[in-house]
């Protein structure tokens, strides 16, 4: 969990990362809703990989809701199995 808050922290601030590959890093829903937060304010990135995690139908919702709300354009959202 550390380690993708320290990530999520990171793109708070970044403004020039456009692709995160973070498969099989055995993140939950409560990582999935700090990547969310973090997409709040970050507006690079533009793929976003999160195949072989369980972040489940929390973690989903915190990034379904937050993409909803958020004028940046992610166009790659991958999560399951």
């Amino acid at each position: 969990m550390k380690a993708v808050v320290a990530i999520s922290n990171a793109l708070e601030t970044n403004r020039t990362l456009q692709s995160l590959f973070l498969h099989h890093n055995n993140i939950d829903s409560q990582g999935a809703t700090a990547i969310a937060k973090a997409l709040t304010v970050n507006q690079s990135l533009r793929t976003l990989d999160l195949h072989y995690n369980d972040i489940g139908i929390e973690g989903t919702v915190a990034i379904a809701n937050t993409l909803q709300n958020n004028e940046s354009e992610i166009t790659i959202i991958e999560s399951g199995w």
